[in-house]
């Protein structure tokens, strides 16, 4: 990838789940940028425009808030040094969050718009590492953090996962091979733990009464993750990337799919 050469991708990320009584389908769309500005130890751009949700622009009114603050944190620069991540526009991220912040505080009020804005800034502004540890947990990020990897250090690559209705992370490992006729990578693995699935479904279970107490022969929980990219170069310059993550329990079904191709 040369310095000064900005890559466009189209971006598909579907999340179906059923979790008791509660079913969801929702699959968001939208226009991504990666441009390298500087060569070897480089920095990334990375861009994010028109947002959807199942086609259609945000309409309610807490999806419009929080895609608000969300807005504001693009675009977002990163040094990549050795591997390493570190975020290089804070101040300018901050200076748009705290604008955004002040124009919606004029529009909203209520408990509901108070729960986003603090849940929101709670994760962000509190410092640099804490508004990039919120950029890491984007299944986008994880995509380009995978791709940026050496070659050489795929195969003992670990994903992290966050499973957003249960507000938990998946950390899995795996086995990956990656092709150099091909330029294919294909990771395959799995959770090392379930625990904090089983905790956090049996939790939501027993606050919305579908379950009076924990249950050793509803624990177990099948996981599975795997990610295949094609690269046309190695780092960002790949055709497409393809994660999917399953799960299964007798409560809980879950299947997620973030695409990312290459617009050219």
């Amino acid at each position: 990838m040369e310095p000064n050469v900005s890559y466009k991708f189209s971006v598909t990320h579907a999340i179906n789940f059923d979790l008791f009584e509660k079913k969801s389908a929702a699959t968001s769309t939208y226009e991504a940028a990666f441009k390298q500005v500087k060569s070897n130890n480089f920095r990334i751009e990375v861009k994010r425009n028109d947002f959807k949700v199942n086609d259609k622009e945000i309409e309610t009114k807490f999806e419009s808030v929080a895609y608000e603050y969300n807005k504001a944190l693009f675009p977002v620069l990163f040094d990549v040094i050795d591997g390493s991540f570190s975020l290089a526009n804070y101040n300018e991220i901050a200076a748009r969050i705290e604008l955004t912040d002040a124009e919606l505080r004029f529009k909203h009020d209520g408990p509901g718009f108070q729960y986003i804005r603090n849940q929101f800034l709670e994760n962000v502004s509190k410092d640099g590492y804490t508004m990039a540890q919120h950029f890491f947990s984007f299944g986008l990020m994880k995509v380009i953090m995978l791709c940026l990897q050496e070659t050489e250090k795929f195969e003992d690559y670990q994903f992290q996962w966050e499973i957003i209705p249960l507000e938990t992370t998946l950390f899995c490992d795996g086995n990956t091979v990656f092709s150099s006729e091909q330029n294919l990578l294909q990771y395959s693995g799995q959770a090392n733990s379930t625990n904090a699935l089983f905790d956090q479904i049996t939790a939501y279970g027993i606050r919305n009464k579908f379950l009076q107490e924990e249950s050793e022969g509803e624990a177990f929980i099948t996981t599975a993750i795997t990610n295949k990219t094609q690269f046309i170069n190695t780092k960002l310059d790949f055709e497409f990337s393809e994660t999917e993550v399953k799960i299964n329990n007798s409560h809980f079904n879950y299947q997620e799919k973030l695409a990312v191709r290459r617009k050219f």
